[in-house]
């Protein structure tokens, strides 16, 4: 099988199919004609799938990185290099105050499990947990000024700018950015399962979210082609043929759940929930489908095309993420694109219409 075709659907596999679309699209916009989202489906060469899971974690990592903690730790270095352009001129109080609060924020986050888990990862010739031990908050004493603590308060600064460049270094950045990214966003569209499995000891992430998710999509397609598919079942998305009902929805949040606890949840106690490896890539996407910000996330969507979900959760995401008023820029980016598209087009249907948080 040369290629992959997605068909819409609900609401929540809409929402994977326009993420695996954002995914398979990013950094390729030169490169991706063979990627195409009509008003019904999804459909691009399986050649696509060759490091899908470094296109994954890089699009929620691109996406989302102003917002992880990572970046709370390298955008410090602007206070560290006007300070030390201007000899510590206007360092006063306040400034000793951001200081010790960035040094409190870094330590917590250098020895952190995740931050832990992912130097496994990364080639060290930097050792964060010792820079860890040496960070500590500088303290005034009464009648002391910062110029008094100058000679500390360069040495901690000095520390920190070590620390910064570490969490700049590429290869950093992918491993640290992709366990924030799980924490951060994966986790609110799906858990218990690969990387957001608790049990799983496998620290590399990408390898894992590959083996899990795109290896059997791989198996299947060449299953399928060589025709030695035995199937007996039929997939509860798509209707795909399937051998077994090993695969279940049960890793999605608010809407999966455990077949092998609640089987009062399907008719006689007969579980027919199950879904092929292609589905469960599909619903693995759904991070990347909806628009996150503060822990909150949404997704529109207007079931009569995909390519119409595409602009509208596109503009969406564009005004949410380029502004810092808060939250509430959600609901007004909501609006705009609702009444554009209602002034564009009279018989617009607002019932066709589903607006998820």
């Amino acid at each position: 099988m040369n290629g992959i075709t997605i068909k819409n659907s609900d609401w929540l596999f809409n929402c994977g199919i326009l993420g695996l679309y954002n995914i398979l699209k990013h950094n390729n916009i030169d490169d991706s004609e063979d990627i195409s989202l009509s008003q019904d489906e999804l459909t691009f060469p399986v050649s696509r799938l060759e490091n899908f899971e470094e296109k994954y974690f890089s699009y929620l990592i691109d996406t989302y990185e102003k917002t992880f903690s990572i970046h709370r730790i390298t955008s410090f270095e602007d206070f560290l290099q006007n300070h030390e352009d201007s000899n510590f001129e206007n360092f006063n109080t306040h400034s000793l105050d951001r200081l010790n609060s960035q040094i409190e924020q870094v330590k917590r986050y250098l020895k952190s499990n995740s931050y832990v888990s992912a130097y496994k990862m990364i080639d060290l010739d930097f050792d964060p947990i010792s820079k860890e031990k040496e960070l500590k908050k500088v303290s005034l004493k009464k009648n002391e000024t910062t110029d008094d603590k100058k000679g500390e308060i360069k040495a901690q600064m000095d520390i920190l700018k070590e620390v910064v460049e570490f969490f700049k270094r590429k290869e950093v950045k992918k491993h640290v950015g992709g366990r924030n990214a799980m924490y951060s966003i994966i986790k609110n569209a799906w858990t218990n399962i690969s990387i957001m499995n608790s049990q799983n000891k496998n620290p590399d992430i990408y390898k894992e979210f590959n083996d899990y998710f795109v290896e059997p999509v791989k198996e299947y397609l060449d299953e399928i082609d060589s025709g030695n598919l035995k199937a007996k079942y039929r997939c509860t998305s798509c209707n795909a043929k399937i051998k077994n009902l090993s695969i279940d929805l049960g890793f999605m949040r608010e809407i999966g759940f455990d077949v092998n606890r609640k089987l009062s949840h399907v008719w006689d106690f007969n579980n027919y929930v199950a879904i092929c490896p292609v589905c469960r890539l599909v619903y693995a996407c759904v991070p990347a489908g909806f628009t996150y910000l503060y822990n909150r996330g949404i997704f529109v969507n207007f079931s009569m095309d995909l390519k119409e979900i595409r602009r509208i959760n596109e503009s969406i995401k564009f005004q949410v993420l380029s502004n810092s008023e808060g939250s509430n820029i959600i609901y007004r980016a909501l609006q705009e694109q609702m009444n554009k598209k209602i002034n564009e087009t009279p018989s617009y249907e607002l019932s066709d219409v589903q607006v998820v948080r």
